[in-house]
């Protein structure tokens, strides 16, 4: 089985999130190496000039909930759940969703020169092929050994003979494309809608 090349989608939420991890990584980073200085043995009044922890503790320490007006936790409260909704998402956006990187088809490799064409042409082609009287749209999706056809048909009644238009259709812009004849057409009707009032009277 030939070897596929897989690529991650990224995204710029996917950037500000790494951008976004270095903070808490920091922090993490911080207060651990102050607890292992300590615990090492180091005089507190050394790790304290390195790192300043005391004065952070200090200014944790002295929070006081009575301290705190209503508007002020209302204030936080709400910047909570914001940063909560912003965190969830830039989290979601840091899934790995990886897929087959697509290359250019080669149709024609001879001494005096290559033909290639991207896969996203063929399937333009095909789209534009598979829309006739009874689509409304066609998405074609091109893969290694297919090429499957989803439609978005005008009337329940005629779905039979819009697939078999469809993919005569769609196969004869496959061999004006120049694709190998072993290239299996799958058809797919996703969704119907029937012809309005105004497309019945033309």
């Amino acid at each position: 089985m030939p070897r596929k090349r897989l690529g991650l989608r990224h995204s710029w939420a996917t950037t500000l999130g790494q951008k976004v991890m270095v903070v808490p990584a920091l922090a993490l980073i911080y207060s651990g190496a102050v607890i292992l200085a300590l615990a090492a043995g180091v005089a507190p009044a050394e790790v304290n000039a390195v790192s300043g922890y005391q004065w952070v503790y200090e200014r944790l320490g002295a929070l006081d909930p009575a301290d705190w007006s209503t508007a002020t936790r209302a204030v936080v409260a709400a910047a909570g759940v914001v940063g909560l909704i912003v965190l969830v998402a830039l989290g979601w956006a840091q899934r790995l969703i990886p897929h087959v990187t697509r290359t250019s088809l080669t149709l024609r490799d001879e001494a005096d020169g290559r033909t290639t064409v991207s896969p996203r042409a063929i399937e333009r082609a095909v789209e534009i092929a598979a829309r006739h009287a009874g689509v409304r749209d066609a998405k074609a999706t091109l893969d290694e050994d297919d090429l499957q056809i989803a439609l978005h048909a005008r009337r329940a009644d005629l779905i039979p003979e819009v697939l078999r238009t469809t993919k005569t259709r769609a196969q004869s812009a496959i061999e004006q494309a120049g694709l190998p004849d072993s290239t299996a057409v799958r058809v797919t009707v996703t969704r119907f809608t029937p012809a309005s009032r105004t497309e019945l009277l033309k």
